[in-house]
Formats: C-alpha cells, structure tokens, sequence
C-alpha cells in the first residue's frame, strides 16, 4: 500500500515538476520578451502527466512509468524548438490515447476513467484560449482531484448535483452509506467465493437495484461491480497463500472465487504489482 501511494505521489510531484521546468526552460531561452504562450505550454505538460494517474484497479508502477517515459518526450521535445506544435498537438495526445486503450482493455467497461480523454481534449481546447491562462484552474482542478483520490470523479460529482433533487436519487453521503454496505457484506459473508454471484443478487440482498448499486460502485470505488469482487478475491487469495504456501495456483484461484487461472494472476498483479508465483515463492521460502 506504502508502495502505491508513493507512485501516486511520484506522478503529483512530477506534474509540478514539469511546469516548473517548462517555464524556467522557456523563460531562460527567450530572455528577449517574455512569451505568454509559455504559461499554456507548461500547465499542458502538467495536465497530461496528471491524466496518467492511476485509477484503483490500474498499476501504479506501471503509471509512474508510462508518465516518465512523458516527461522524456517532452524534454526531448524541448530540445528541438520547430517541432513543439507537432509535440503538443500530435505526439503527447496520440500517446495518451495509446496508454488510455491498454489500460481499457484490462480494466474492461464500467470505469470512469473511460472518459479521461475528454479532459486531454479539453486541455488542448484551452491550450488555445487567451494564450493558454484558462489550463491554470483545470491543472489546479486536476491536481485537487488526484490528492484526494478521485482524480477523474468530476462526471460524478456533476450527476450528483443535477440529480438531488430528482426521486429515487440519492445523493454522495447516501452512495457512500449504500457502499459501505456493500463492503460489510463482501468482507463477513464473502460471496465473492463464488464465481457465479452476479450483480442483482447484490441488489436484491441490499434492498436496492442493479443499477444504482452500479453507479455508487462506479462513484465510490472508482471501479466496476466484476472488478470490485476481483479485488476482494486477491486479498482473499494472499490470505490463502499466507497460510497454506504450498497451494498450486489453479488451486489458490479456484479457491478464491476465481474461474479462470488467468483471470486471476491479471487481477492479482493489478492489486499488488507482482504475480502470484512470485508471492508463493517468497512464502515458501519464508519471507515476510
């Protein structure tokens, strides 16, 4: 845990990072007259690197990566004055489109972070606005929503608001009273055990329907009802293999609610960053 939210924390500081250097770097390198465009260049380099935070579910390491790799291209970028267009227009947003579909296809459908290309659209929009000024307040928003763990929640929020005043809609303290529920009933009767337990059997025990229970799991969580469970089932499994290190791994899988062996070494290392094996390893030979 001390790991994630140091790769977390790693990205935050890097954006910060980055629009220090970019207006340093600009500022040095036309000492002439003082360019205003310098301001939008450099919080549109903080904002990409902040639209790489990673969701719950996602690998922060591999986060932390990807947005090293993002602050090379962009100093690279920098060495070479006549392709900056090209940089900020083309490659930067062509690569978050390239991390954003690896990450959909192993997070699969129901994740809010689906949406996340529109705030790098939005970025680039008011790239162009007044010389860049209006990136300041959305890199500030973005950088408030990474803190507090909910760096692509804006969608939600916004629903909320639109939406307390409607029937049969619940408010945020309300979905976090309903989630709250769903975390005692997977943490004392564990049905995740069972690798058929739908969605609307959750419903019907909580007294509520599947599709607001999928929207506070979504808001909440961050995450989707089949990727919720799966997470329960890692945490589960390290149990299993903490007191029983000689368990095979289709065995630790079946065992943990899992139906398929792939399924859960996928799972296990987007919750812990390390596969199985290597878990079971480090047991059976008597590390902590």
């Amino acid at each position: 845990m001390k790991k994630v939210v140091a790769y977390r924390f790693l990205i935050r500081v890097g954006s910060l990072l980055t629009v220090l250097a970019l207006l340093a770097v600009r500022m040095v390198g036309s000492p002439i007259r003082y360019n205003p465009a310098f301001i939008g260049d450099a919080f549109l380099g903080g904002c990409f690197l902040l639209l790489l935070y990673p969701l719950k579910g996602e690998n922060p390491r591999l986060a932390f990566a990807q947005s090293v790799v993002f602050m090379l291209v962009i100093a690279v970028g920098e060495c070479f004055p006549r392709w900056r267009l090209l940089l900020w227009c083309v490659v930067l947003p062509l690569l978050l489109i390239a991390v954003y579909q690896g990450r959909k296809r192993i997070l699969a459908k129901g994740v809010l972070g689906e949406n996340r290309l529109l705030y790098a659209y939005l970025a680039l929009i008011l790239r162009a606005v007044a010389h860049g000024w209006p990136l300041v307040p959305l890199y500030l928003l973005l950088y408030i929503l990474a803190y507090r763990g909910e760096p692509f929640h804006l969608e939600s929020w916004l629903k909320g608001l639109r939406h307390r005043s409607v029937g049969g809609r619940c408010h945020r303290t309300q979905m976090k009273t309903l989630f709250e529920k769903v975390e005692r009933l997977l943490d004392r009767e564990k049905p995740f055990l069972d690798p058929n337990y739908r969605e609307d059997e959750m419903a019907k025990t909580l007294f509520t329907n599947r599709v607001y229970l999928s929207q506070t799991i979504n808001a909440v969580a961050g995450m989707n009802f089949k990727m919720l469970l799966n997470t329960y089932r890692v945490k589960y499994a390290i149990v299993l293999m903490k007191e029983q290190p000689f368990m095979n791994i289709k065995q630790v899988a079946a065992n943990s609610g899992f139906n398929s062996s792939n399924v859960f070494i996928a799972s296990f290392h987007l919750v812990t960053g390390e596969y199985p094996q290597q878990y079971l390893s480090k047991k059976r030979e008597g590390e902590p």
